[in-house]
């Protein structure tokens, strides 16, 4: 039997921006990210399209369009691509990193608080700043507005 590798992702932040946010497409060359990591990090996903299966800490979710998925600072995850969406141009997700420092300025006691993802879909508020972040992962530059909604 082989051994499964788990590799610890590490992030660089700026001072305007303690958090990280990716497009996902369907031939998005993402490489190690699919495969078991780990990262202190909180990870929001927003699904636009696709059933991608996401594996954290070995429970299996299922993904499917408008459905949030978080995974917990430390949790071991990874992603099997929808296999239907693979080499294609079409925007599969949004992917948020949020540097624990950024959650504790808010929630002083977040290393205690744990997410779960136990809802089916979510809201349209929460689709609506889904789109938001998507659109500001995509622009090039970013006014001092764009950043601050972005951390709010």
């Amino acid at each position: 039997m082989s051994e499964q590798v788990v590799t610890h992702e590490l992030f660089e932040y700026n001072e305007k921006e303690p958090f990280h946010i990716f497009n996902i497409t369907g031939n998005a060359d993402v490489g190690d990210r699919l495969k078991n990591h780990w990262h202190e990090e909180l990870e929001i996903l927003y699904c636009f399209r696709g059933h991608c299966r996401h594996y954290i800490n070995g429970v299996c979710i299922v993904d499917q369009p408008g459905r949030l998925i978080t995974t917990n600072s430390g949790f071991i995850h990874n992603i099997i691509p929808d296999q239907e969406l693979l080499h294609s141009d079409v925007l599969v997700g949004c992917v948020i990193i949020i540097h624990p420092r950024l959650i504790e300025s808010v929630f002083p006691d977040y290393r205690d608080i744990y997410f779960t993802n136990g809802r089916q879909t979510s809201c349209r508020q929460i689709q609506s700043i889904a789109v938001k972040l998507s659109e500001y992962a995509g622009a090039g530059e970013h006014g001092e507005y764009d950043y601050l909604y972005a951390k709010s």
